[in-house]
């Protein structure tokens, strides 16, 4: 697999799951948890670039940390948006 790919996909599974323990576990808002998420994401992201900045013949690669965002933006995005979703059925589904 390509190594943006790689990238991308972990950053959005980490945004993901930290957006669902925001919303489910802490209670936050979405946009609170959208915020956690991507922050967790990119961290991650810059610690593996600064990770293989320091490793024997490897560099800093700023698209690599591009990807990490591409993916921690959609990650967020698809929880953030899954959760409305439901709200919206729920509300739906309730009014009379």
């Amino acid at each position: 697999m390509n190594d943006k790919m790689q990238h991308f996909l972990v950053c959005a599974v980490i945004a993901a799951v930290v957006a669902v323990i925001a919303l489910l576990r802490f209670g936050m808002t979405m946009t609170q948890s959208a915020v956690a998420a991507v922050a967790v994401a990119m961290a991650a992201g810059f610690g593996k670039e600064y990770g293989d900045r320091c490793a024997v013949g490897n560099r800093w690669d700023w698209l690599d940390i591009a990807a990490d965002l591409g993916g921690a933006v959609v990650g967020t995005v698809v929880v953030i948006a899954a959760e409305a979703m439901i709200r919206i059925m729920i509300y739906n589904t309730l009014r009379f």
